[in-house]
């Protein structure tokens, strides 16, 4: 009779291991995406035409606005629902969310190792790893040192670090925090900078560069629209091809 207990014991015990494998929550794929229209601001402006006379000297203060070539930016808001449903879609009960707490991630892969996902941390010892520093610089086009000191690399672009403020990001089973070092930028609202919204993490799963936008509720965005996510990716503009495929996944929270 022990024996038959022990048995249905140790059957009970991989039961519930292997359940929590299956439903342990991770980033799912976006089921529809509405995408409006692309814009850009003019690089410089109209040319400016200055007279000049023989045996002048004449002081000029210049101000140029360029494009970036090396990010796309990405924003808008995030609807969706927890659902109770079979495989064909018949739900049994839908837990709608019009403002949900998550993430929006981008990937340059179809598949995500979502319980393998760790920080970029580029103050880390990163020999061992795919995706660091120098990778993802070069990832955006910048290859050589005197690159990797532009303002818009990718380590002087995500210059801040997750968690400072204590906050704390659940993703599927893995817990981020200050500890991970991640490096981070924040975007801007409609006052312009700032460093407490429209958080954007850099994760990698040693294979693919993914970009994690915080979700926000309705926080003015840098168009002075109720926005739930901002976010940038990393494009290389100079080369033969200035476009990149993006992967989109979502978690609700």
């Amino acid at each position: 009779m022990k024996k038959y207990l022990l048995v249905a014991a140790f059957a009970l015990l991989v039961m519930v291991a292997f359940s929590s494998v299956a439903y342990a929550q991770t980033p799912v794929n976006v089921t529809t995406i509405a995408r409006g229209s692309s814009e850009r601001q003019a690089s410089g402006g109209a040319p400016s035409t200055q007279p000049s006379e023989a045996g002048n000297t004449t002081s000029m203060s210049i101000t140029v606005t360029d494009t970036s070539r090396r990010w796309q930016g990405f924003y808008g808001n995030v609807s969706g629902s927890i659902t109770l449903a079979d495989s064909s879609s018949n739900s049994l009960y839908n837990w709608i969310n019009a403002d949900p707490d998550g993430e929006v991630f981008a990937s340059n892969h179809t598949t995500v190792n979502w319980p393998r996902i760790f920080c970029v941390n580029f103050s880390a010892a990163v020999a061992e790893e795919n995706l660091n520093r120098d990778s993802l610089n070069t990832y955006i086009g910048y290859t050589s040192d005197s690159d990797r000191a532009l303002k818009d690399s990718v380590n002087a672009t995500f210059n801040q670090t997750f968690g400072d403020d204590g906050s704390i990001l659940r993703i599927g089973s893995r817990v981020i925090t200050n500890a991970d070092n991640c490096s981070m930028v924040t975007l801007n609202t409609a006052s312009g900078y700032q460093t407490t919204q429209f958080k954007e993490v850099l994760l990698t799963d040693n294979q693919s560069v993914v970009f994690a936008s915080i979700l926000e509720n309705n926080v003015n965005g840098f168009k002075n629209h109720p926005t739930d996510f901002e976010m940038i990716v990393g494009v290389n503009g100079t080369a033969t091809s200035a476009t990149r495929n993006y992967y989109f996944f979502v978690e609700l929270t």
